[in-house]
């Protein structure tokens, strides 16, 4: 009896095999149900960098770096170890270090050119006060001297024939007309040595010679050296910056005395100090806010290199 209902059971668990019956929890031991995987296809990310971002990177020397930080981003959606996060965070460290040491020796420009521009509004308002009284002394002479004239020949006209007055009405004239004009010639006025002289940050792009203080720092000469991502003909900021001048401020950089004489007084490398007109004192401030605002566009750069880091 024993051995039928045994072979009973073994020709059931053949037929229940046979058919693909499911097997009871009790029956297979185990409850535990299957799902297929689901892939993530993640796309491959890649930072949005500009064209000026890009050619700063380049400049800056962190290209690799950011390559090497975009593929342990990719690596890390996949497998989010330890080991990985560690990288990136140590990789964007140092890319935020570097990216704040160079916004500081843009800083250091900024300053370094404000400082000149602000010497050269004290020098200007200087030599403008001084212009602005002599104007008004002649000015007043000329009043004096018309009115005294004309109180003259009204009072020699009595009893006279008239050719008395005629005469000092005519030098009455001349020295209403004449005097004023004095003010129309242009003038140069003694440059006032207010600090310690030294060449001002437009030397090294002149080229006119530099001080130790008026150097640019080698990230911003070498990003004024470089051509800008839209450039045509590959000419460097420093070079198209030159270009404006030439074309708009009327900027002569021949080799003629005058044109040598006027690029030092403007850069300030005058052996010793020499008689300065306002003009070129205009004409130096203009240049200054040129190149600050040249140097002020490595900002944006910066911004958006920034901007692509973090997008990682």
């Amino acid at each position: 009896m024993l051995c039928k209902t045994k072979w009973l059971r073994i020709l059931l668990v053949l037929l229940v095999l046979s058919t693909g019956a499911p097997v009871s929890a009790e029956e297979g031991g185990s409850d535990e149900t299957f799902a297929p995987m689901l892939e993530e296809t993640a796309e491959q990310s890649s930072p949005f960098l500009s064209p000026g971002a890009e050619a700063l990177a380049k400049q800056l020397g962190v290209k690799t770096t950011i390559a090497r930080l975009s593929v342990l981003q990719d690596r890390y959606r996949t497998t989010s170890d330890r080991e990985t996060m560690e990288q990136i965070v140590l990789l964007k460290q140092q890319l935020t270090d570097i990216l704040q040491y160079t916004s500081f020796q843009v800083q250091d420009a900024l300053a370094a050119i404000d400082s000149d521009l602000a010497y050269n509004d004290q020098v200007f308002d200087y030599l403008s006060a001084k212009k602005e009284k002599r104007e008004f002394f002649t000015t007043v002479g000329t009043f004096m001297a018309t009115g005294a004239l004309t109180v003259l020949n009204q009072a020699i006209s009595f009893g006279s024939s008239g050719s008395v007055g005629n005469i000092l009405g005519t030098v009455s004239g001349s020295t209403s007309l004449g005097v004023p004009t004095i003010n129309l010639i242009p003038r140069k006025y003694d440059y006032p040595q207010l600090r310690d002289s030294r060449p001002n940050m437009l030397s090294q792009i002149l080229e006119r010679g530099k001080g130790s203080s008026s150097e640019f720092n080698s990230t911003v000469w070498t990003y004024l050296n470089t051509a800008p991502p839209n450039s045509v003909d590959g000419r460097t900021r420093r070079q198209l910056l030159l270009k404006r001048w030439k074309n708009l401020r009327q900027m002569e950089f021949d080799n003629s005395e005058s044109s040598k004489r006027k690029l030092d007084l403007i850069t300030q490398t005058v052996e010793k100090p020499e008689r300065i007109s306002l003009s070129v004192l205009v004409l130096r401030g203009n240049l200054l806010s040129d190149v600050r605002a040249e140097i002020g566009l490595l900002y944006r750069d910066l911004a958006e290199l920034k901007a692509g880091i973090m997008a990682l």
